[in-house]
C-alpha cells in the first residue's frame, strides 16, 4: 500500500515496522502538569561515515554523513485536536482542529534548509467509515532571490493531492486511495486498494493491498496474538519486475523486557531489544544486519521520563 495510506489501521502495521536504528539515541519526556501534552528532548548521534568519490572532472571528493542531531519535540491531544512540533535540524509542524464533532481540518508543514513543505487537509470520521483528503505543495523558499530578482513562495505549485476513503468495521474493513502527483516526469496517478480481515477476537489479522504507482504491487500480511506476551508476522509482496519478497516479523514480550525482530529473504535482518530497567528508565539496543551489502550497524538508545 503506498505510505500515507497506512493510517486506516495502525494495529495492523505495528508488527511489521521494528524501528531499529544505528548510532546512539538519547530521549528525555519533560514534566508537564497537562495530561495530553507531552514534551521531549532527542540527542541523535550517528556514526560517523566518510567514503571518497569521484566528483566533477574526476577530482577526488570527501563525503560524510551527519553525525549529530538534536530534536524538540511539543505534543498536545484532546478531544478538540491536536499540536504537534518538531524542531531540530529539520522542524515539522502540525495542527488538526475539530471545529465540529467528528470533522477534522489540519494543516501541517516541514521545514528542511530553508525549504517548506506545507499541506492542508480534511478528515472525516463516522460510525462506519474513515475519509481523508490533503494537498501538499512543493518545497520551496519563503523567499529567494535570482538574477536581482525577488521570487516569494507560489501557493499554485501543487505536489501531490492524496485522498482515501475506507469502509467497514474494526473485524472488516475495505478502502481506496487515489494519489494525483503533479511534478514533472513523476505527474501520474496512483491507486491503492486495501482489504483488512480480523477475526478470533481480533488476535489475528489478514491484510491484502494493490498498488498501482504506476507498477502494479500486490502485498499480503498476516499476523497473529499467540499468547499475550508473542505474537508474529508474515508479509510477502511481489510485483512484474520485482522479485518476489517474504518477511517474517515476531515481538515478544520478556518480562520488563520487549524483543522486535525482522528477517527478509533479500538478506536483511532488524532487531531491536528494549528493557525498562525502572519505571522511568528504559534502555533500547538495535542493529541492521545487511548481508548481501555487507554492512552491519548498531543502535544504543536510553529512554529517561
Amino acid at each position: 500500500m503506498l505510505s500515507s495510506f497506512l493510517h486506516t489501521n495502525l494495529r495492523h502495521q505495528e508488527i511489521f515496522d521494528v524501528g531499529a536504528f544505528s548510532g546512539l539515541n538519547i530521549t528525555f519526556d519533560s514534566p508537564t502538569q497537562s495530561k495530553d501534552t507531552t514534551i521531549s528532548t532527542v540527542i541523535f548521534l550517528q556514526p560517523l561515515s566518510i567514503s571518497i568519490v569521484r566528483g566533477e572532472g574526476g577530482k577526488p571528493e570527501t563525503r560524510s554523513n551527519q553525525t549529530t542531531n538534536v530534536k524538540f519535540n511539543y505534543q498536545k491531544t484532546n478531544e478538540k485536536g491536536s499540536i504537534i512540533m518538531n524542531l531540530g535540524t529539520s522542524q515539522f509542524f502540525f495542527v488538526n482542529i475539530k471545529p465540529i464533532p467528528n470533522i477534522g481540518f489540519s494543516a501541517q508543514a516541514s521545514v528542511n534548509r530553508g525549504s517548506v513543505c506545507p499541506s492542508i487537509g480534511t478528515n472525516l470520521v463516522g460510525k462506519h467509515f474513515y475519509f481523508r483528503s490533503m494537498l501538499t505543495m512543493v518545497g520551496q523558499k519563503l523567499i529567494s532571490v535570482t538574477d536581482n530578482k525577488f521570487n516569494f513562495f507560489d501557493v499554485n505549485r501543487i505536489s501531490t493531492i492524496d485522498t482515501s476513503i475506507n469502509l467497514g468495521r474494526n473485524d472488516f474493513s475495505a478502502g481506496l486511495q487515489i494519489v494525483r502527483r503533479f511534478l514533472g516526469e513523476n505527474s501520474r496517478w496512483a491507486y491503492s486498494v486495501l482489504v483488512q480481515k480480523e477475526w478470533d477476537n481480533n488476535n489475528s489479522a489478514f491484510d491484502i493491498a494493490a498498488v498501482a504507482d504506476p507498477l502494479f504491487n500486490l502485498c499480503l500480511r498476516y499476523q497473529r496474538q499467540v499468547n499475550p506476551n508473542w505474537k508474529f508476522g508474515i508479509t510477502f509482496a511481489t510485483s512484474k519486475y520485482i522479485e518476489p519478497r517474504l518477511q517474517l516479523t515476531c515481538k515478544a514480550n520478556l518480562g520488563k523486557s520487549t524483543v522486535h525482530s525482522s528477517i527478509l529473504t533479500t538478506g536483511v535482518v532488524e532487531s531491536k531489544f528494549t528493557s525498562k530497567v525502572s519505571d522511568t528508565f528504559t534502555i533500547t539496543v538495535a542493529s541492521i544486519l545487511d548481508h548481501p551489502a555487507k554492512n552491519y550497524k548498531l543502535g544504543l538508545g536510553f529512554y529517561s521520563q
